[in-house]
Parts: structure tokens; sequence; C-alpha cells
């Protein structure tokens, strides 16, 4: 049957930048989206809690700015989600970060 499987578009491959805790992870799976995310995030305390509440399987603790256009591309993910940070808690703003 050539009629696609409902399920299959509700699985989708995610890049979530400046990831935190998984916020933007956790919405899209709440719209009932199967959600199988590369979360990159340089914050090591938010990729803990990220990592307990997820697992740490696809995680980049890199700055976004360090990765080419290339790895964007073999990352394959149709959706990308970007949760930046509050500027003035960021290290360039009151350096509370």
């Amino acid at each position: 049957e050539d009629v696609p499987n409902v399920r299959d578009a509700r699985d989708v491959r995610v890049l979530e930048l400046f990831a935190g805790i998984g916020g933007m992870r956790l919405a899209l799976s709440y719209a009932g989206m199967s959600v199988d995310a590369i979360a990159v995030e340089v914050n090591q305390q938010a990729l803990a809690v990220y990592s307990s509440n997820f697992g740490a399987e696809h995680i980049v603790n890199r700055d976004i700015c360090s990765l080419t256009p290339k790895w964007f591309d073999r990352q394959q993910c149709r959706i990308w989600t970007m949760s930046p940070p509050c500027q003035p808690y960021t290290r360039q703003g009151r350096v509370r970060d």
C-alpha cells in the first residue's frame, strides 16, 4: 500500500542547538513525536540534566561555531531547534552561565 504510516511521519530526527536541559525535545515529544535528537550544548550542568532525562548517546559538548557545515549535513535532521541563552546570563553577558 502506498499510503504512508502516520506513526512513521511522527518519527523525527532533531538537531537541538543550545539544547540546555532538553525543553524543546520534551515539547516535541508532548506533541506526539518520537524524537531521535542530537543535542549540542556547552554548559556541563545543563548536559548533566539532559543526559539524566534523555541519555547521553547523542550529546555534543561543543560550541556550535566549531561545527562545520558538513557536520550539520551529516546529521540528516529534519527539524532544527534552538534555545539560545538569555544574554544577561551568558558568558558574553554577566558571566552567570
